[in-house]
Formats: structure tokens, C-alpha cells, sequence
């Protein structure tokens, strides 16, 4: 599991910009994948600010499981604000499949976004069958398609993604060129390079069941442990059993 993580923000619109709760943060979430999802046997935490890591690290020395853990620290974002935070996680994913050494050793990444929770990430990996290129989750309602309506309103929720490192090489290294007006959508741009190759059983758009996120999003007006996020999620969840074709 990559999970990505900047700590320092320096100063990034719609960002929680208060280094010591980032740090927190990250450190319980940390702590969350380290003692628990006995199967995530790999973990390589990605900071992209250029932080000092040790007081993160001392998160490790309890490792119940005896997980392989890595820490990349990388000095790469000062990059110009108005492309948005996507850019840089964009960037960070491609040069911690280059850096990390535990990377190496595997041919699937599972990328998470550092700060939050999934607290069913077993039960979603657990599901599926065969090799597979690429697991994320789109949210695309058929009517988009239907009536043949622009990308806008589309889109592929990174906060969770599977896939082989040849796919991300083939299909999404370069998307970061790809910016409009100055700013780059991290889950509209995927969504547009994934979607044509959506396919059978290797290229996976929909998780089989329902993501359980928990904690705070990064731009810090959503808590996704509220009762009105549950809420939300326990609705979408029914949706994907009864109606599965209304990707919401």
C-alpha cells in the first residue's frame, strides 16, 4: 500500500494548512494500517514536502504483524498552487513507483490517500477474483451517458485506487500534462483516461461494495465519520445491491 501524504502544504487552497494536525493525522492513520488489515503486508508512506519524517516513523515500533514498512520523503511541492493539490499526489505516485524500494518488489500498487481511513479495504480486496490491471470506483450515472453530456460531473474517486504499475506507466504517467486554465483534476483526468478501457474483470470501475471512509478530508470541511456521511454511504451502499447500474 502507497499511502501519500504532504505535510506541509505551503500554503494550497482548499487545504488544511496546519502542520501539526497533518502530522497527527497522518501518523493515526499510519498506525490504523500498520496494526490492523493483516494482509496489507507492505506500506510505503510518500510525503512529498519535504518534511522530516522521524517523528512519523516512530509509529512503526509497534508492528504487530511484522509489515514491511518504507518511508520516501520527497522535496517536490513548490510547484505553481493554482494547479491543485491532485497535480502533486499525481506526481508523488509516479516518483514513489521510481524511488521506493519495496515498490520494486511488486507488480500491484494500491494507492491511499495518507490522512484518512478505509476501514473495509479488506473486505473490498477480498472480493475480487483473477488478475486485474486497475480497481477504482467511478461515479458516473448512465444518464451522463444517454444524453451524451459532457465529462463534468464524472469522475474517479482517488482516494482509493488499485493498480499494476504498467498500467499506471501506460495509461496515466503522462496525464499530468494535461491541466486546463492552469489547473489539473486529478479524478476527472483519470476518469477520462480509465474509462475507455473499461473492461470484464481487469479493468475493475466500481468496487464491489460500498468504501468506508473515516476521518477528516484534506480540505477539512468534510468529516467522513459524521453521522451525515455514514449516512450517505449506508444509501449509496443499498444502491449498489438494488441498482448497481447508478454509479452515485
Amino acid at each position: 500500500m502507497l499511502l501519500s501524504a504532504c505535510i506541509n502544504p505551503k500554503g494550497m487552497p482548499d487545504a488544511i494548512l496546519d502542520v501539526k494536525r497533518r502530522i497527527s493525522d497522518y501518523k493515526a492513520a499510519l498506525n490504523y494500517y500498520i496494526t490492523n488489515h493483516q494482509k496489507v503486508s507492505r506500506i510505503v508512506f510518500v510525503e512529498n514536502s519535504g518534511w522530516p519524517l522521524d517523528e512519523i516513523r516512530k509509529v512503526s515500533e509497534v508492528n504487530p504483524y511484522g509489515k514491511e514498512l518504507e518511508f520516501v520523503s520527497l522535496d517536490m511541492n513548490d510547484y505553481p498552487r493554482e494547479f491543485g493539490k491532485g497535480w502533486g499526489e499525481h506526481h508523488l505516485i509516479g516518483s514513489a513507483l521510481e524511488l521506493s524500494a519495496l515498490a520494486l518488489k511488486t507488480r500491484y500498487v494500491a494507492k491511499m490517500t495518507g490522512r484518512i481511513f478505509l476501514s473495509n479495504i479488506s473486505q473490498i480486496l477480498q472480493r475480487i477474483r483473477g488478475p486485474i490491471e486497475l480497481l477504482c470506483d467511478f461515479r458516473d450515472h448512465p444518464l451522463y451517458e444517454w444524453l451524451h453530456l459532457p465529462y463534468p460531473g464524472r469522475y474517479c474517486d482517488t482516494r482509493f485506487i488499485v493498480f499494476t504499475k504498467e498500467f499506471f506507466q501506460i495509461n496515466l504517467s503522462m496525464l499530468s500534462e494535461y491541466h486546463i486554465a492552469g489547473q489539473f483534476s486529478m479524478e476527472e483526468n483519470y476518469y477520462r483516461a480509465i474509462k475507455p478501457l473499461e473492461r470484464g474483470n481487469t479493468v475493475i470501475c466500481r468496487f464491489p461494495v460500498e468504501p468506508k471512509y473515516r476521518g477528516i478530508a484534506g480540505h477539512g470541511s468534510k468529516n467522513y465519520s459524521s453521522t451525515k456521511e455514514i449516512t450517505k454511504q449506508t444509501v449509496r451502499g443499498l444502491c449498489r445491491k438494488i441498482c448497481p447500474f447508478l454509479r452515485i
